[in-house]
């Protein structure tokens, strides 16, 4: 909910998320990359129809494999019946993730050169995209890099400030010192 309210005062550039949970969407972050895409949706890899999740799962019955609901060309009686497919990065789909990776270079380069503030909230830095080294490229001065999170990541990274503690307590405190 914090962040949402920075995007409502114009104070969030963008978040990048590597949740697949689709909590972002769910509080209303419409400025948002989640970085392995989201359950919030399926598509079909027939067609490449979406579909929300919640019409997906109503209609699925475990251990039965999600299939396209849409019609097939004119016939509304037939069916497209294809696999759908989380829309989430699976491992190995090497040209899914040449795709996502482009796409948020773009989207980084624009945002911190207008960022003010980079802000990492709970990430270890040792994922692939949001590595240290990757945030390390777009490190730019006047702009201060800050870190909540549990404990001190592995990766020796040059934070201008590293809030150690439970994320939510402390994005608590500082939503409060900011009247957010």
């Amino acid at each position: 909910v914090f962040l949402r309210l920075l995007e409502l005062r114009g104070q969030l550039q963008r978040l990048y998320t590597s949740n697949m949970d689709g909590l972002a969407a769910a509080v209303g972050i419409e400025r948002r990359f989640e970085c392995f895409g989201s359950f919030a949706s399926f598509t079909c890899l027939s067609c490449g129809v979406s579909s929300p999740a919640h019409d997906v799962l109503a209609d699925l019955g475990l251990p039965q494999v999600p299939r396209c609901p849409r019609a097939a060309g004119n016939d509304a009686a037939a069916r497209c019946n294809g696999i759908l497919k989380p829309d989430v990065l699976l491992f190995g789909d090497e040209e899914a993730r040449a795709r996502r990776d482009a796409a948020m270079e773009t989207l980084l380069r624009e945002d911190v050169a207008n960022a003010s503030l980079v802000l990492v909230i709970g990430h270890s830095l040792h994922i692939p995209p949001l590595t240290a080294n990757v945030l390390a490229r777009f490190r730019r001065p006047g702009v201060p890099m800050v870190a909540i999170n549990r404990r001190r990541v592995a990766y020796p990274f040059p934070w201008d400030a590293l809030l150690l503690g439970d994320s939510e307590v402390v994005v608590e405190r500082l939503a409060r010192a900011m009247r957010v």
